[in-house]
């Protein structure tokens, strides 16, 4: 929870704690004033430059009431972006950026557009400005330009926001309004709707100066589902076609879905190639090429393709994620160590920080299918049920499905007689045809699992090649928000995922 606050109380408070005890107060003052679960943190200059503001504003005649109802220092749920002031109106919002400094025109247009982004699916008129306290400064994006202001005009702007009933800003952010697919969400993907996180932007820089030099050089990005590896090498992808005005290709490391399909009837800049056109496609006719699930591709078929694409000169660009193989044969071929040593390690990247997915989920399916030791900070997202048998099973997953998740299926055995073809329902994807893309609720039939030694271990599939649990665990990281687990007739797996749960209420 984030809720706004009166700005001149809070400035008249910090003002008026000795030095010595600051650091303890203004976190704890700040987390009572917002109710926020964890205490700000913060920098020294940060709160002077509040205090400049808060002061400028109010000789410059603004009547105190509108410093009400601010929140200092808000970050998006699991989004790279954070705004130094926002306040929330009946019908505008106000987003006031604090600098020490005057930095560059081009950072900060960039830093008041990605804010002026992220405000605008509010649906309300939105004024970014920013205050540059050395100069005593006002800066306001107009048109994707700087503008500068005066303080009576920053004061007018304040002063026109009509106040609204204090929200939870948590609620007003959903992550899912800004998390774009360039599968799923092709047309906010081409329109360049979208700007990257702290994290993709800084490997996008490092990535970019690798492929901008001499020669055929690329770089490999390794990361966890939800990182961001596909968006961020789609996006260099883009970045390469736009330049040279020549279209870029991407391998796929799995089947292409339909999704993947009607992305190349609309695409200029990018195709999106079948794995088995590794042997024998035409890299020459591109720009670019990149390797995108590469840990799923036949170590001779990538090993062919990079030779041509070397012998072309082309840059190149592989994402990976080996905990993602879901066959013992997927881990055999070592695809990724093969990629390694096509770079110097100084152009080998790992993407650490998950956004894509709730971090509550996140968290589970890590403890709950690798026996991550944790406790839940909360059970939001998360259902689990238990089913007698198949035919209950189907029963509630339709149970789900008619609550808007999508039902992931663990993919079959091509052995005769299995058992698993029977829960597959009205056709609903496999854990390998969902490869690549997201959905924000998923629902999933767990089998073939079970409890030896407090650990979740694969039992009996009835094809000895694919591994259950990583086959859940492509299944389950699909999800942007929520999943739900309908166990099959083994309480042990069951009672497990009840006891993760149930570490959410405990108080210690």
């Amino acid at each position: 929870m984030r809720m706004p606050y009166d700005l001149s109380e809070f400035v008249r408070l910090v003002k008026r704690c000795p030095a010595e005890k600051r650091a303890a107060f203004v976190p704890a003052y700040e987390q009572t004033l917002s109710k926020e679960s964890s205490p700000l943190k913060y920098k020294e200059h940060e709160l002077n430059d509040l205090s400049s503001l808060v002061t400028g504003f109010i000789d410059h005649g603004l009547d105190e009431s509108c410093l009400d109802g601010f929140v200092f220092s808000y970050h998006i749920p699991r989004i790279s972006c954070e705004f130094d002031l926002l306040k929330m109106g009946e019908t505008a919002i106000v987003d006031i950026e604090l600098k020490s400094q005057r930095v560059g025109d081009e950072k900060l247009i960039h830093q008041m557009r990605r804010n002026a982004y992220y405000l605008s699916f509010l649906g309300k008129e939105t004024c970014v400005s920013c205050y540059v306290s050395s100069d005593d400064e006002w800066y306001e994006l107009e048109d994707d330009r700087l503008r500068q202001m005066s303080w009576d005009e920053a004061c007018a702007k304040l002063a026109a926001v009509r106040a609204c009933e204090p929200t939870d800003y948590d609620a007003l952010f959903t992550p899912n309004r800004y998390l774009v697919s360039p599968i799923v969400n092709y047309d906010r993907f081409a329109a360049g709707e979208y700007f990257l996180s702290d994290q993709q932007e800084d490997a996008k820089k490092r990535v970019m100066a690798c492929l901008g030099s001499q020669g055929s050089d690329g770089v490999v990005v390794a990361g966890g589902a939800g990182t961001g590896k596909t968006l961020l090498l789609f996006d260099v992808a883009r970045s390469v076609a736009l330049k040279t005005g020549k279209r870029a290709a991407i391998f796929h490391g799995a089947q292409l879905s339909d999704l993947h399909q009607s992305f190349n009837e609309k695409s200029d800049e990018i195709v999106i190639l079948h794995p088995r056109r590794l042997k024998d496609a035409d890299v020459t006719r591109y720009s670019f090429v990149g390797f995108d699930e590469a840990h799923r591709m036949y170590p001779e078929q990538f090993e062919a393709a990079m030779e041509r694409v070397k012998a072309a000169g082309l840059p190149f660009m592989v994402t990976l994620d080996s905990r993602q193989s879901m066959s013992r044969q997927e881990d055999a071929n070592a695809v990724e160590e093969m990629a390694k040593g096509l770079v110097p390690s100084e152009r080998y990247f790992n993407l650490g920080k998950k956004f894509r997915t709730n971090k509550v989920v996140d968290d589970f399916v890590e403890a709950f299918l690798f026996g991550r030791r944790l406790r839940l900070s909360s059970s939001e997202g998360i259902d689990v049920v238990f089913a007698e048998d198949e035919a209950e099973a189907k029963a509630q997953a339709n149970r789900f499905r008619e609550a808007g998740y999508q039902l992931i299926a663990m993919s079959p055995s091509k052995r005769k007689g299995s058992t698993l073809s029977t829960l597959v329902l009205d056709g609903c994807p496999s854990t390998h045809s969902v490869i690549g893309l997201e959905y924000d609720k998923v629902v999933m039939i767990v089998s073939h699992v079970s409890m030896r030694e407090g650990k979740l271990c694969d039992e009996g599939y009835p094809d000895p090649n694919l591994m259950p649990t990583r086959l859940l665990y492509q299944g389950l990281t699909r999800a942007r928000d929520a999943i739900a687990l309908v166990v099959l007739s083994d309480w042990d797996v069951y009672q497990r995922a009840v006891e993760l749960i149930a570490t959410a209420y405990r108080e210690y």
